[in-house]
């Protein structure tokens, strides 16, 4: 049988190697934490067609496992994932096929895994469209589709349908919100917001609240829904700069956190975090623009790996506090998110360490890579506050919500740098 063996001591990096070995290949999967193991796999399923491996493994290392290897079958392709030096890496094993840098794991293996091995097929042809975004447009311009199941679809309106309050409050009592549009349209789409986001942002609109109440969280579904094409790119670069200008006129911590929301959690979440987050920046006296711009793409891309479904609060609190062995797939969406910003052109510069450290804990307790207060960056701190803040307001009526309230029932935040001063900061 062939098959691919993973390797690693650590489960989120093991979760998330199999996550590109599996979305990539056709191909059969073994993992193992160790050496040991690993070479118990190796004798009872025969020989692999290739074996991804980290260096610094407890119960035999990669050293270990490779000179095994050798013994066993030395043709088989050999992949070491490690964060030490390549040139070290080379003279420890100077016949590998590739080395692979981590935490940066998931495109070079991809590129290797596609180029070697029948790939996994995907089929794409409708994507789901944002109900947010058709609520404001009256009359679509596209076909659009309700799902029956894997694979099937009815066409439920037709380009050129006008749409009122009736139709809108059957599409959300029947089909839960859920329509789609193929993907071919997608692009046009994207350009329709993009033309009414220019016009929203060079208009003295009455309403300044609307690109949070409604813009943002519609910008953050389609991007979700579409991917980060070129065209979603360019839309979010223009929703970026929309926010910095916006948070320039609004600085009041206690409004933001009040604005109301017209869509899901996940859009109003992500807008809250869009502003919150330059907002707390401007308290700290960041008021670089470049800074907040790192800090509004981020909350637009942190979650993109994350079902919408997962958007209640009670199924957040009950996957957050589950054993990484059921929730295996969430834990890795850091990882997976900060290799999408990585890919992308045109993304700045540690968007994509924000993003990979946005559940880290200050007690080293949390996700993907258990860091501890003193490894954790001033921004990437500073996001995390802000999405404990936004967690914290969402649980609270508005009349209810306090940021004494906040840092009381959050003293981890005040025990240790980087955090320690944020919180000090949002006190005075």
């Amino acid at each position: 049988m062939s098959y691919i063996l993973l390797v690693d001591d650590e489960p989120d990096i093991l979760d998330m190697l199999e996550l590109i070995t599996s979305t990539t290949t056709q191909s059969v999967i073994f993992k193992a934490c160790c050496g040991n193991e690993a070479i118990e796999i190796l004798k009872k399923q025969g020989v692999p067609s290739l074996i991804v491996s980290d260096y610094k493994m407890p119960n035999g290392d990669g050293v270990f496992l490779f000179s095994e290897v050798q013994k066993l079958y030395p043709s088989v392709p050999y992949i070491i994932c490690s964060g030490n030096p390549e040139a070290q890496l080379k003279e420890l094993f100077p016949a590998v096929s590739e080395f692979i840098q981590k935490p940066n794991m998931m495109k070079p293996l991809k590129q290797y895994l596609e180029k070697n091995f029948v790939h996994t097929p995907i089929p794409q042809e409708y994507v789901q469209l944002p109900f947010g975004y058709l609520k404001r447009l009256g009359v679509v311009s596209f076909d659009t589709f309700v799902r029956l199941g894997e694979g099937k679809y009815i066409k439920l309106h037709q380009s050129g349908d006008a749409l009122d309050k009736s139709d809108y409050l059957k599409i959300e009592n029947k089909f839960l919100n859920r329509l789609y549009l193929l993907k071919n349209d997608a692009v046009n789409v994207i350009k329709e917001f993009e033309d009414f986001l220019e016009k929203r942002i060079s208009s003295s609109s009455e309403n300044q609240f609307e690109l949070v109440e409604s813009v943002i969280p519609s910008v953050a579904l389609l991007c979700k829904s579409f991917g980060w094409s070129h065209e979603s790119l360019q839309l979010a670069q223009k929703t970026v700069t929309a926010t910095v200008q916006f948070v320039k006129k609004n600085k009041n911590l206690a409004a933001v956190l009040r604005l109301p929301s017209e869509d899901d959690t996940y859009g109003a979440h992500v807008s809250k975090l869009c502003v919150l987050t330059c907002v707390v920046a401007s308290q700290l006296g960041w008021h670089n623009e470049a800074t907040h711009e790192k800090l509004v793409m981020a909350s637009l891309m942190h979650d993109h790996f994350v079902d919408e479904a997962l958007y209640d609060d009670t199924e957040l609190l009950k996957i957050e506090n589950a054993s990484p062995a059921s929730n295996s797939e969430y834990r890795t969406h850091p990882f997976r998110a900060a290799e999408l910003a990585r890919s992308l052109k045109g993304i700045p510069n540690h968007v994509d360490s924000i993003i990979m450290e946005h559940h880290e804990k200050p007690n080293g307790e949390g996700f993907p890579r258990g860091l501890s207060a003193s490894r954790i960056s001033a921004l990437g701190a500073l996001f995390i506050i802000c999405e404990a803040i936004i967690a914290y307001s969402f649980q609270k009526k508005a009349d209810q919500l306090s940021l004494e309230d906040f840092i009381t029932t959050h003293p981890e935040f005040t025990l240790k740098d980087p955090f320690k001063k944020i919180i000090l900061s949002l006190k005075s």
